[in-house]
């Protein structure tokens, strides 16, 4: 069995795509005239030709025929293939797949997941799939195992710029226009794979306690990250981490950063937080 995915997916292990023979396909990113791969331009360098170059960004997805001649290459070699992709609701990935498997249907089987997910949460469904696949599990066991992890994905982020929402469908136009003259910052889960609003934040400040509030939500973490585009901590982060820790939270935050991909649907300065809910222990 392979495994592909998209390069939205965030993994904590450095290189464990090409460790574990994990395919991953490029969502690129046009700016203006230009058009670049996601894993060629960090989020920071993004959102400086934003604000320099003024330009408005847009994903551009892998096309159907580009994932049917991945599903060919790899069906050389492997005659079960899981594609597990960023929701579909923000970027048209999962169908895109489904259409490139529709062309190679009969030479190959390809089962596609939308994971409703992206970034940390997108990988930890990969890294469940990966494990199924290296113990020689059936695709149905494999299927459940990372169905089942989709389940246990909680997200929640705040928005500097709700104009980013209004253009990527996930916030109404007069919401967004109105958010971004009265300066609020949209508090967001993401929920079944769409964005939806929770409440406003008046400041950075507020927005952040906001997200340390959501922690305490999930009773037991097994895993979890601070989703920002600078991959260092910043004084904001360690704010963020104090917050944390005053809400009663032991867990050691790492900083996952936050995919290009998502800096263009979410804008500049955008935060999120991330978790994957273990077993309550007794």
């Amino acid at each position: 069995m392979h495994i592909v995915t998209d390069t939205c997916a965030y993994f904590a292990v450095p290189r464990f795509a090409k460790a574990h023979n994990v395919t991953v396909l490029p969502i690129r990113i046009k700016l203006g005239e230009d058009v670049v791969r996601e894993d060629e331009i960090t989020t920071l360098e993004l959102f400086e030709a934003i604000a320099t170059r003024g330009v408005t960004p847009a994903l551009v997805p892998p096309t159907p025929q580009e994932f049917a001649a991945a599903f060919e290459a790899i069906a050389r070699q492997d005659d079960l293939i899981m594609a597990i992709h960023c929701t579909g609701q923000l970027c048209p990935l999962p169908q895109n797949a489904r259409l490139g498997a529709d062309m190679v249907r009969g030479r190959t089987t390809v089962h596609v997941i939308d994971t409703g997910s992206v970034a940390l949460g997108q990988g930890l469904v990969v890294e469940e799939a990966v494990k199924a696949a290296e113990a020689g599990l059936s695709l149905e066991d494999a299927i459940r195992l990372a169905r089942g992890k989709i389940h246990q994905l909680y997200s929640v982020f705040f928005s500097e710029h709700p104009a980013y929402l209004g253009r990527a469908g996930q916030l109404g136009a007069a919401h967004a226009l109105i958010g971004q003259m009265l300066d609020v910052k949209p508090i967001l889960s993401l929920e079944e794979g769409e964005f939806v609003p929770m409440e406003k934040a008046q400041t950075r400040a507020n927005a952040l306690e906001k997200l340390a509030e959501f922690s305490v939500e999930v009773t037991e973490i097994e895993r979890g990250a601070i989703l920002q585009a600078d991959p260092a901590r910043t004084a904001e982060t360690r704010q963020l981490l104090d917050l944390l820790a005053s809400e009663g939270s032991d867990y050691d935050w790492p900083i996952a950063p936050l995919a290009p991909s998502l800096g263009v649907l979410l804008g500049p300065g955008a935060m999120g937080i991330m978790i994957s809910e273990g077993a309550a222990t007794e």
